[in-house]
C-alpha cells in the first residue's frame, strides 16, 4: 500500500459509551463517616453495599451497578422508602481508538491490497472525495 499513499496521518481518539447506572451515597467527609453510614444501612437491612476505599469516589458508599435504568430506579425507591438519600449516576466506559488516515489517488484503488484480509480486526471507513 505504501507506494500508493499521497498523505499519511496517525491519530488517537478516546471513545466513550454509556454502560449503565451507579446507585450510591456521595462522598462523606472521611472514612469513619462512610463506615458509620455502612453500619446504618446494615441496621436498616439494606444489603449489597460497600464503602469505596480509593479513587475519586473514596468514602462514598456504593449501593449497586445496574445496566437497566428501571432497576436502578427501583433501588433508589427502595432506599428512599427507608429514608436514605441516594443518588444515581450514568456509568461511562472509555477506551482508546487508533486511526490511520491516508490519501491515495483514485486511479490506483484497484491495485490496493485488501487490508481486511491482512488484518481482520481492522475496521475500514472509506471516504471518497470527488475533486
Amino acid at each position: 500500500i505504501k507506494p500508493f499513499i499521497l498523505k499519511l496521518r496517525t491519530r488517537k481518539i478516546i471513545s466513550t459509551q454509556e454502560v449503565g447506572y451507579w446507585v450510591f451515597i456521595p462522598k462523606l467527609k472521611n472514612r469513619v463517616s462512610a463506615l458509620d453510614m455502612s453500619r446504618q444501612l446494615t441496621q436498616l437491612n439494606i444489603k449489597d453495599h460497600y464503602v469505596v476505599t480509593g479513587g475519586e469516589n473514596e468514602n462514598s458508599v456504593s449501593l449497586g451497578l445496574y445496566r437497566d435504568e428501571q432497576n436502578a430506579n427501583m433501588r433508589l425507591q427502595e432506599l428512599k422508602n427507608k429514608g436514605i438519600d441516594a443518588k444515581k449516576q450514568v456509568r461511562v466506559e472509555q477506551w482508546p481508538e487508533f486511526w490511520l488516515d491516508y490519501t491515495i489517488a483514485s486511479d490506483v484503488t484497484q491495485n490496493l491490497p485488501n487490508i481486511k484480509e491482512i488484518n481482520p480486526d481492522v475496521n475500514i471507513n472509506r471516504v471518497e472525495c470527488n475533486w
